[in-house]
């Protein structure tokens, strides 16, 4: 009896000893992330300027597959749900017992109210890593807020922005290259530069966008000099279907607005080029327009006349509009009338260039460029 006792307990012990063994090898097995120093952050910020701050973030133990730090605005010293997202920057920590530095481009929101608060440095701030500890992950550091003073703003310019070619056919490619400068006394978080085909010089919603390119951050200078860089795009496609003439490469700094800047009327250049004639061009060519249609450009709101010739004022006919990318925008059926134009409302089209069709049942009996103002 006391050795099957015996027995029973020494297999009692063994199996919480493998358990803990087990256990302990899976806890090891997790990383560890943490905020440590060296961390950047002005101790004084205003409202709506952007700022980069920096962080660096360690793991212990095994390496982690989300290595990220988000960047808050707390009223104390404390993460929780009604601290303010500034942003957040990641990396790949793959070995264990690494760092990294990272930077993180943040935007002091405008209707901050001026007084102290923390800046709040979290790693894994979406809880997507599963860590060996969960409580050692927040940083934070004192910073005051101040408002009524003249946001230290970026200002993006471009200066001596080239392209490859000036003349080339539908269809064909061509590089363009220019610096791209922060006159402003703030700094720049990364710039997206947007490259457009135009009708002309203003970026529009009807322009085609070719391409994009990014740098990036760009400090400020508050003694009247600029910082810069380089960028460039060395493919970018004129579509296939663009119909032969004069346009322009739109190059556009900060494209789609994400950067609050104290001059925000400098960020665009306009290239001068010529598309001639591609294959579709040439095809479209070889037969004659059956329809005459005026005004040409056209405004958004007026109508738009296609008198028909009288070929086609006994059939069902269709009008087709597409975009230089190829793209079907509208399509509707005209009523043919004998004697007298019939209208087409282009009311909300973007400005910008079409391609006119007109068939006639399924057979096409012509293409004529349409510019919509």
């Amino acid at each position: 009896m006391n050795r099957l006792f015996t027995s029973q307990v020494s297999r009692v012990l063994l199996l919480l000893l493998f358990s803990w063994l087990g256990l302990s090898a899976r806890t090891q097995a997790q990383p560890d992330l943490v905020v440590t120093t060296p961390i950047s952050c002005p101790s004084t910020v205003y409202a709506g300027a952007n700022y980069q701050l920096s962080a660096t973030i360690r793991t212990l133990g095994t390496a982690a597959q989300f290595a990220f730090i988000g960047a808050y605005l707390s009223a104390d010293n404390t993460w929780d749900g009604t601290d303010v997202y500034l942003n957040s920057v990641g990396t790949n920590l793959f070995g264990s017992t690494t760092s990294a530095t990272l930077t993180i481009n943040v935007t002091i929101p405008a209707a901050t109210r001026a007084g102290n608060y923390h800046v709040v440095f979290v790693a894994d701030p979406l809880d997507m890593e599963r860590e060996s500890n969960e409580q050692n992950n927040v940083l934070t550091t004192p910073v005051t807020v101040a408002v009524g003073g003249a946001p230290q703003l970026p200002d993006l310019a471009l200066w001596r922005p080239s392209i490859s070619f000036n003349a080339l056919p539908a269809g064909g490619s061509l590089g363009a290259f220019t610096f791209i400068s922060n006159y402003g006394v703030g700094s720049s978080p990364n710039v997206e530069l947007g490259y457009y085909l135009s009708a002309d010089t203003v970026l529009a919603p009807g322009d085609v966008v070719l391409g994009t390119s990014a740098t990036g951050a760009l400090a400020g200078n508050s003694s009247g000099g600029s910082t810069g860089t380089i960028t460039s795009n060395p493919v970018l496609t004129v579509p296939a279907s663009t119909r032969p003439g004069r346009y322009y490469i739109l190059i556009v700094a900060d494209h789609l607005n994400r950067i609050a800047e104290s001059n925000e009327n400098n960020n665009s250049r306009a290239l001068a080029i010529t598309v001639t004639g591609g294959v579709t061009a040439a095809r479209g060519a070889q037969k004659p327009f059956a329809a005459q249609v005026y005004p040409n450009p056209v405004v958004g709101g007026q109508p738009l006349h296609i008198e028909l010739e009288e070929v086609l004022q006994a059939k069902p006919v269709t009008v087709v509009l597409r975009n230089t990318l190829g793209q079907e925008v509208l399509r509707r059926q005209v009523q043919p009338l004998v004697g007298s134009a019939s209208q087409l409302n282009v009311d909300g089209m973007a400005p910008g260039q079409y391609l006119l069709e007109v068939f006639a049942g399924d057979q096409l009996q012509g293409r004529q460029r349409l510019l919509v103002q």
